[in-house]
């Protein structure tokens, strides 16, 4: 009823707020009506009529309040406009109890009120009123420094008060460096905590925030830190409750300490998109905080991690466990639990293999005449059809392919970042495998292969170094997908047969040595092999927290236990199958089993293949998808084709031939698979059947493996490659 007849006797005399003194209006109807007023009631009186009516701005002082020319001895603001703290700008915020995050500088005549960001003062220092409602402050610059606590709490809401009080403050510093500029130092406490329902909102869109102490979130569901771009730390982080926003495309850094009890929920919220990272170092016991620790508080009911998907199983963990990021702000593959993950959703896909896409550059000129590199344009090609990855060495093959690297390393770095930046415009993922031939290695720095197993050797310094160079250098790229060791390398692990290829040089390629020397010490060993594998995979993790390895191995040989154990070809059993297969990909350090299809390798012609108790293609890949889950590990079909060694159908069968393949890959719930192979060699040198290049009879199977590698995902497929109906028509075939 007050409010209502203030409200009329402003609305009656048509008065201007600078001209009415709505607190005479106010004692005047008091003394009428003989209602005694609180002081509180006062505030929520005059709050709501000037609030209702649009009035924008009370000026203020010190302790009080100056409205309509009129001053009280309590006091009360209004904002309903976005101040701000001109960028170069510094100034102190007043301790002053229950502090709301109001920054107002104070003149020379004690007088203190808002002003445009024009206006703002170079210094301080800076004072608050003691109650605030609706308050934004967008601070674009500057630095605000708090010598002792400091409280942001959000305004009133309760009956007397009828719209919600909600304060706000921005901070988005786009110029100044977060490394070295702070925009906002608190020297003890900040607190974000809500009055009586009312809202407190706190956002890091740029910038850096510092606290010296502890943060504090007990404002339950009205408190809200929203942290976009920049960096936010603090030495402690107190849970009561609240809700910490990681914003979409923000790529921002939350050190939060050690944690204290927390005694209610706190929401970490990641939105899509988000390539934030939060971090909680130390427990409140001051352990080092870790994975178990994070998912210990979630099954108490007092933290809950949100992303795209809700739950912890949708988030990674690095150094040691205690930062947390959700796995679609990781660039390229991930894998959480057993499952392949890309941009934060299950990822399944079908590429090629381009195993010539580097070495052709290292080559370069390959013909006289030559004035590109032809492997760039055939990687714009395949980004243009929509080929989703390739796989391929990112090393030399032959001793003599790295003279480029001994010779002139920034020239052969620039040729494998024209890769890099040809896949990233295209949006193709690339899965790079750095030591193709592991033989290369031994031979480079004359060591027996032996020593891949030995951590002090030439060989195991220079992986390292190369991982080091490689890893380091694109790990922030979009289009790597993940690390693959080598090639192939169970292929010569443990064989009774173990001497074939050894004793033979070629000089033209750089090969001898005695590393090619008939010695037990070049006997290749499972054991060999898994510490080279752990060794690769311990010194990429040095740089790449996330990302897929693979060791490249071909297919488990259907008698590798007995080959190891026996010295024989005694097909193996289930269990012996099983035991091998955990040797060719030892969970301790591989995330992506690796395997090679090729139908007419795995058995004599017209003799079905067998493999731990099972017979056929289908049957087998279905088995390797059990051993991959039985070890949380994807299941990676890194070479595959109907065609091997220059067996295979003709061209107006071969898709006949890939559709039955590919629906057995698919089937077996194979993750990735890579097509063998696009565009080896020049086409007038090497004609090796099946290859599918621009121009030839292959290039139809692209086709086919776009359409499967949309089927993978359930999506629909259109082909992009214009490839005239009248080609498979010409052969009886439907397209």
């Amino acid at each position: 009823k007050i409010s209502e007849a203030v409200g009329s006797a402003l609305d009656h005399f048509h008065l201007r707020m600078e001209a009415a003194d709505p607190f005479w209006l106010l004692e005047r109807y008091q003394k009428r009506s003989r209602w005694v007023l609180k002081q509180g009631q006062y505030n929520a009186i005059i709050y709501s009529v000037l609030k209702q009516r649009g009035f924008r701005r009370i000026e203020c002082m010190e302790k009080r309040v100056i409205i309509i020319g009129i001053w009280m001895s309590w006091s009360i603001a209004v904002y309903a406009e976005y101040i701000g703290l001109k960028s170069g700008h510094d100034g102190n915020l007043c301790v002053a109890t229950n502090w709301l995050g109001d920054v107002l500088p104070t003149g020379a005549n004690s007088l203190t009120g808002l002003v445009t960001e024009a206006g703002m003062p170079a210094d301080g220092p800076f004072r608050v009123p003691a109650n605030l409602y609706d308050f934004s402050l967008l601070q674009s610059g500057g630095r605000c420094a708090s010598s002792g606590e400091l409280n942001l709490r959000g305004g009133v809401t309760n009956a007397m008060v009828t719209v919600p009080g909600r304060t706000a403050w921005e901070i988005c510093d786009t110029e100044s460096d977060p490394a070295v500029h702070t925009n906002l130092h608190v020297a003890t406490n900040l607190v974000i905590w809500s009055h009586m329902g009312g809202e407190i909102e706190l956002t890091l869109t740029a910038g850096r925030i510092e606290v010296g102490g502890s943060f504090r979130m007990v404002a339950s569901s009205k408190g809200v830190l929203n942290i976009k771009d920049g960096v936010f730390c603090s030495q402690q982080f107190r849970a009561h409750s609240g809700i910490l926003n990681m914003l979409s495309g923000g790529t921002a850094e939350v050190s939060l300490g050690r944690l204290e009890s927390p005694e209610r929920n706190v929401v970490f919220n990641f939105e899509a998109g988000s390539r934030g990272s939060i971090t909680l170092a130390q427990t409140d016991t001051g352990e080092p905080f870790t994975t178990n620790d994070w998912q210990s508080l979630a099954a108490a009911g007092k933290l809950t991690v949100n992303g795209v998907t809700a739950g912890l199983e949708h988030f990674v963990f690095s150094n040691g466990g205690n930062t947390i990021q959700h796995s679609g702000a990781l660039p390229g593959l991930s894998v959480i639990n057993g499952k392949l993950y890309k941009d934060g959703a299950v990822y399944r896909g079908i590429g090629v293999n381009y195993c010539d896409l580097f070495n052709a550059m290292l080559d370069f000129p390959e013909y006289a005449g030559q004035t590109e590199y032809r492997t760039i344009a055939g990687l714009r090609f395949l980004g243009e059809q929509g080929v989703s990855f390739v796989r391929f060495w990112a090393c030399g093959f032959w001793p003599v392919d790295w003279n480029l690297y001994f010779s002139d390393k920034a020239e052969w770095f620039n040729r494998l970042d024209m890769i890099v930046s040809t896949a990233e415009e295209a949006g193709m993922g690339l899965i790079p495998c750095l030591f193709w031939r592991s033989e290369t290695y031994p031979n480079l720095v004359n060591e027996y292969r032996d020593q891949w197993a030995n951590p002090d050797s030439q060989v195991r310094q220079f992986m390292t170094n190369y991982v080091a160079e490689v890893v380091e250098r694109y790990k922030d790229s979009q289009a790597i997908w993940g690390w693959e060791f080598c090639n192939e390398l169970n292929n010569q692990c443990d064989l009774p047969n173990w001497t074939n290829g050894l004793g033979k040089e070629i000089p033209a390629m750089g090969v001898g040595g005695i590393s090619v020397e008939v010695n037990v010490r070049n006997r290749m060993t499972y054991a060999i092999a898994e510490a080279a594998f752990n060794a690769f995979a311990e010194a990429v993790r040095k740089h790449d927290s996330h990302r897929v390895i693979s060791t490249g191995n071909s297919r488990p040989r259907p008698s590798a236990w007995h080959n190891r154990v026996e010295t024989n070809w005694i097909t193996d059993t289930y269990s012996q199958a099983q035991e091998a297969f955990r040797w060719m990909a030892p969970t301790s350090s591989i995330s992506m089993a690796s395997f090679h299809v090729y139908p007419y390798s795995m058995s004599d012609p017209g003799v079905e293949p067998t493999y731990a108790g099972t017979t056929g293609v289908s049957s087998i890949l279905l088995r390797y998808r059990e051993f991959c889950d039985s070890q949380k590990q994807i299941m990676f079909v890194g070479e595959y084709s109907s065609f091997y060694d220059g067996q295979g159908a003709a061209p107006e069968n071969e898709r006949t031939e890939e559709t039955a393949l590919l629906e057995a890959i698919v089937n077996s719930g194979a993750d990735l698979a890579a097509y063998w192979v696009f565009d080896r060699g020049l086409p007038w040198v090497r004609t090796e059947i099946g290859t599918i290049r621009a121009t030839n009879e292959y290039r139809g199977v692209l086709d086919l493996i776009l359409e499967y590698d949309a089927k993978m995902r359930g999506e629909p497929f259109q082909s992009p490659t214009g490839v005239p109906r009248e080609w498979f028509t010409r052969f009886g075939l439907e397209p």
